[in-house]
């Protein structure tokens, strides 16, 4: 009745075995103890993240068991270090996990070790001590084998992915994940099963599979709603929202986070760590679509990053959200003190978050740069790139090269507007190959200052992949435009106004395109080139552009934007 979660004939028949237990008082009063955590555990509204369930009981049995009935001793201490970890008391988990284990061994008790062993990997995992969690819950799988438990052996078998992927060992964190999945259809474990899928959704997103992830994370909300086991599926749809915010695709991310909110939809009732946690995704979401980067409000993240904080594995992603929300705001203070925390994690071995997807150094090397620690900054980098290169990281690759190369930018140091090149050139076929137009749009606008232009080649490329075009016949209208006096608006201005200017740039015509039914092919960072499948539309279009700017110049003439513009019409061919 559990692996089918029907509940109710579930605890019907474990109150009557309670009642039918013949081992004492002692024994019953801890089977008792054991079902109503069970209950707790399934009871709308409650989540172990944001408060420690009642082990008063549990610690009344232990005070009264005497040292000959070790069995029971160790399967309370079991059960005390499942209850202390995932209530974030790591340091009583382990304790507490430490005594089980030793009970285990006195014993020659193999699954009771194999429990604790798995609630010891788990508190470690959570403090980041990331390499003695995967050997501990190594030895965990294999005392569970030993013992011939199936069902116990699943409980390492899905976590062990995790811990690699944090470590980011994505190579062999798939195989292992694919284990898993297929050990617990075979016990029919589904709660299990949906942390297995959900590092398959986090590996993906890591790797840039975007549309596999999505897919999978659909399965594994499905699953969280018939088991009632929420994580799975709030792991998965965290990262999926990470992969949305990559392509652009700000609003569908808003909506995944709303479904993390919203009771009974992964949550019977989200607690504050879920409400906290969906605050400050949503501000990032935000600050990378580019609303609300000039607020007077402190992000929410701030009421964390205060002086001697500490990430765990599961306040990491938020640290480095953190970081990016700076780097938008360009707070200088914020990233600074979201910079220790993570830093710390990255000195335990931590490279990849894994509910927002983030390369650990990578977002260093961010705080570094708005901080002017450049040296610090391009270690970080390096070490980035590296890192995301054997992993298989490919999004988080092209992300490092672009900052790096901003870095450089902006340092300016002997040779380093040339290594800025070879990384935007490196950064942008890698970004338009994923979809990742946002971040393509900001390499092209780094191209243009660092004197670098399109070459025709990508331009058709970027046709063919976004828009191909069917039959090789069909007429086409294109509408190029470019900013005029760009590089002299760069040096009257300077970086940081000439950003804000091209931010308006592109909102008035972006709008104009989405109006009039066209399609946007290049970014070529001061200026568009777009696709009409009518005359009128393209004509229109450039219209519309011009009153918009006329209208945004006369209520700023101080910076005013003016746009030049070209129509060409003709058969377009696609490339083969």
């Amino acid at each position: 009745h559990y692996r089918n979660m029907d509940l109710g004939p579930c605890f019907e028949h474990l109150d009557r075995a309670i009642e039918r237990l013949e081992q004492g008082p002692l024994q019953r009063e801890l089977v008792q103890a054991r079902v109503e955590r069970l209950r707790a555990q399934l009871t709308p509204g409650w989540s172990p993240w944001d408060q420690l369930a009642d082990v008063e009981p549990l610690e009344q049995i232990l005070e009264r068991l005497g040292e000959d009935e070790l069995a029971q001793r160790g399967q309370a201490a079991a059960i005390l270090s499942d209850a202390y970890w995932t209530a974030g008391q790591y340091e009583q988990g382990e304790a507490w996990a430490r005594e089980a284990i030793r009970i285990g061994h006195e014993l020659g008790d193999d699954l009771l070790c194999s429990q604790a062993l798995v609630a010891l990997g788990m508190a470690q995992a959570e403090r980041l001590h990331l390499g003695d969690s995967l050997a501990t819950l190594q030895e965990a799988l294999e005392r569970s084998r030993r013992g011939g438990d199936l069902w116990l052996a699943g409980h390492p078998l899905q976590r062990l992915p995790l811990v690699l992927t944090s470590l980011g060992r994505l190579s062999e964190a798939e195989p292992h994940a694919e284990e898993g999945c297929r050990a617990t259809r075979t016990i029919q474990d589904w709660a299990e099963h949906s942390l297995s899928l959900a590092t398959r959704v986090v590996i993906a997103v890591a790797r840039g599979r975007f549309e596999e992830a999505e897919r999978d994370c659909e399965e594994v909300v499905a699953i969280a709603g018939r088991s009632h086991y929420p994580w799975g599926a709030a792991i998965a749809i965290a990262a999926v929202c990470s992969a949305q915010v990559m392509v652009g695709r700000y609003q569908e991310a808003e909506r995944g986070l709303d479904r993390l909110a919203m009771p009974g939809v992964v949550f019977q009732e989200a607690g504050p760590a879920i409400e906290f946690l969906v605050r400050v995704y949503r501000e990032l979401v935000r600050a990378m679509q580019g609303s609300r980067a000039e607020s007077d409000q402190p992000p929410t993240i701030s009421l964390l990053a205060q002086p001697d904080a500490q990430a765990d594995l599961q306040t990491l992603g938020l640290f480095c959200a953190g970081v990016e929300i700076a780097a938008r705001r360009k707070d200088t203070d914020l990233a600074a003190r979201c910079y220790a925390p993570i830093a710390a994690a990255s000195e335990r071995g931590a490279l990849l978050s894994n509910n927002w997807i983030f390369l650990v150094p990578r977002v260093l090397g961010v705080a570094a740069r708005l901080n002017g620690w450049w040296e610090r900054g391009a270690a970080h980098f390096e070490h980035a790139l590296r890192a995301a290169s054997e992993a298989g990281a490919e999004p988080e690759y092209a992300r490092a090269c672009l900052d790096y190369a901003q870095l450089l930018h902006q340092r300016r140091g002997p040779g380093d507007l040339e290594v800025a090149i070879e990384l935007v050139e490196r950064a942008s076929p890698r970004f338009e190959g994923l979809g990742m137009h946002p971040f393509a749009d900001e390499t092209a606008q780094l191209a243009a200052k660092l004197g670098l232009r399109p070459v025709a080649a990508s331009v058709e490329a970027r046709i063919e992949r976004s828009h191909p075009l069917a039959p090789a016949s069909a007429p086409r209208v294109l509408l190029v435009t470019d900013m005029q006096g760009f590089t002299n608006l760069l040096d009257r201005l300077g970086d940081q106004a000439v950003e804000t200017l091209l931010d308006h740039h592109n909102q008035i015509l972006r709008a104009c395109l989405h109006d009039h039914r066209g399609r946007e092919i290049q970014h070529t960072g001061d200026g568009f080139i777009l696709s009409f499948d009518a005359a009128g539309n393209a004509l229109g279009c450039a219209i519309a552009m011009q009153k918009d700017l006329a209208r945004y110049n006369a209520r700023h003439p101080d910076r005013p934007i003016r746009v030049r513009e070209g129509l060409h019409a003709g058969k377009a061919l696609p490339v083969e």
